[in-house]
């Protein structure tokens, strides 16, 4: 099972346009606030960036995988 969610998750992240693809990158190792520093945006385009994220996820009813809310 852990090897299909891996395939699962990597199907939907080689969908991504490629900033919402970096920013799953990110969120592996750094908080919203760290990445909205790191980049030099404002936290809450970081925030609307990973509500779109999660908005892929669901459209793969991979939903149950996500950690948190945006």
């Amino acid at each position: 099972e852990a090897f299909a969610l891996e395939h699962d998750v990597a199907t939907v992240l080689a969908q991504l346009p490629a900033e919402l693809r970096k920013l799953a990158e990110l969120l592996k190792t750094q908080s919203v606030s760290q990445i909205a520093r790191r980049l030099r945006l404002p936290r809450s385009t970081v925030v609307d960036q990973v509500a779109r994220l999660a908005e892929h996820f669901k459209k793969h009813e991979m939903q149950n995988y996500l950690v948190g809310d945006p």
